[in-house]
Parts: structure tokens; C-alpha cells; sequence
């Protein structure tokens, strides 16, 4: 329930200022030593997915620093597995987002926010 409450309040301030506080972040990042994913999981989760973001970050300005940080943090809660099963929503969330308002770029702890709602519901709705 913490976490989401994290997620949500990340969702808004990134979608009202672009910008995602640092202490939701270490928030995250604490949370993430009392998941239910094993050590292996967090670890994949925290490094595997978010070193290449965080290369194509330096080469570019797509994707900012404060995106990689979160994702990261998210990881190392999640995991890898749940981590990219909650992925697949937040990219068509962010695609469909982008093309409506036109944008090259959304706000990736919204979609996420979304993406992931959307994930645990399907879970749930599903029996697991």
C-alpha cells in the first residue's frame, strides 16, 4: 500500500512538473529491502533494465535523470519479472498517451502509475 501511495504521488508530480522527488525515490528504494521479490530478482530488476536507460540518458536528453532513478527503484522493489510484466502496459499506456497529445516524450512515472494499476488489475481479475 506504501508503495502506491509513492507511485501515485510520483505519478503527479511528474505529470505537473516533470520532475520526480528524489525522497519518493530513497522511499522506494527502502521499501524495496522488505518485498516479497528474492535478492536475485531485486538485484536483475535494479541493474538489468535501467543500465541501458541510463547510457542512452547520457547520450541523449530523452530520457531524464530522475526516470532512470525511479525505474531503478522500482525495479529493486518489484523485481525483474513483475518489473517487465508491468512494463507491457505502461509502454502501450505511453504510446497511446503520446499519440494523443502529440508528444515525443511523457511523463514515465504517470504511465507507470498507470501501466501498473493496470497490471495488478489484471492480476487480480485473473485469480493470481
Amino acid at each position: 500500500m506504501i508503495f502506491l501511495i509513492l507511485l501515485l504521488y510520483a505519478a503527479y508530480t511528474d505529470y505537473t512538473r516533470r520532475e520526480i522527488k528524489n525522497s519518493v525515490i530513497l522511499g522506494i528504494y527502502v521499501l524495496s529491502l522488505f518485498s516479497n521479490a528474492s535478492v536475485f530478482d531485486k538485484v536483475t530488476g535494479l541493474f538489468l533494465l535501467t543500465l541501458p536507460l541510463f547510457f542512452i540518458a547520457l547520450k541523449y536528453d530523452g530520457i531524464k535523470g530522475g526516470d532512470v532513478k525511479f525505474l531503478s527503484a522500482v525495479g529493486a522493489y518489484l523485481g525483474l519479472y513483475e518489473l517487465s510484466q508491468a512494463l507491457i502496459p505502461t509502454t502501450i499506456t505511453a504510446v497511446i498517451m503520446g499519440y494523443v497529445r502529440s508528444e515525443k516524450s511523457v511523463p514515465l512515472a504517470f504511465v507507470f502509475c498507470i501501466g501498473y494499476i493496470i497490471f495488478k488489475a489484471v492480476i487480480f481479475l485473473g485469480g493470481g
